[in-house]
């Protein structure tokens, strides 16, 4: 009996394996979801959130991108989720644990807790301490940075400057603290909460905690 005619030749077999595999992949790399898209943006505002698409139901923001207060409610209202990409490896490694800085409030308002929250989730932990205890620390080397947070800077520079050890100045923007750090190289930074927004606060203070820390401004 000639069994010639129910041999199934292999080769056949893989050319069409290969032709279904061919056919099939289109349609996997369109079922496949494509990476989001980060949003280009560090500090999330509602002005923000403006840009964002009608049909959008969520958007990614970089890891260590500050979502405001009023944002987060507005996207509440608008059914939009916001999520933060993985940091980068070089991102999680320039995070420090645990910096040389303290964080003082000379008003009664509490914005040390929410600044040292917001940076906490950042893998940043500051300290935060009265402004006395913080002086009394400059001044016996238990910490070499320290950020206060002030509506009247004036009086907190003044009243810093007293103790020999402490060479304080009072700021309001990133560039004027690359510009007085260059030439005093203060221990004690007295943000002027007066004139700045919370999350232009938390941006100074990291800001201050790289420097403390690494020596650089970023």
């Amino acid at each position: 009996m000639n069994h010639s005619s129910d041999t199934i030749d292999p080769r056949m077999v893989q050319g069409i394996v290969r032709e279904v595999l061919e056919r099939l992949r289109p349609e996997v790399a369109a079922e496949s979801p494509a990476a989001p898209e980060i949003f280009p943006h560090r500090l999330i505002t509602v002005e923000t959130l403006q840009q964002v698409g009608p049909g959008q139901s969520r958007i990614v923001v970089p890891a260590r991108a500050i979502v405001t207060p009023a944002a987060a409610d507005e996207a509440k209202l608008r059914n939009l989720v916001i999520e933060r990409a993985c940091p980068a490896a070089s991102e999680i490694a320039a995070a420090p644990v645990r910096a040389s800085l303290w964080l003082v409030d000379a008003d009664p308002q509490q914005r040390d807790a929410t600044i040292s929250r917001q940076l906490n989730s950042r893998g940043v932990n500051l300290a935060s301490r009265s402004l006395a205890d913080a002086i009394d620390g400059l001044a016996a080397g238990e910490v070499n940075t320290v950020v206060v947070l002030a509506d009247l800077p004036a009086t907190v520079v003044c009243k810093s400057c007293r103790n020999p050890k402490v060479r304080a100045a009072a700021i309001r923007t990133v560039d004027e603290l690359q510009r007085i750090e260059l030439a005093l190289h203060p221990n004690l930074w007295v943000l002027d909460m007066h004139s700045m927004a919370l999350p232009q606060a938390v941006a100074l203070v990291e800001r201050c905690v790289r420097l403390s820390t690494t020596g650089a401004l970023s």
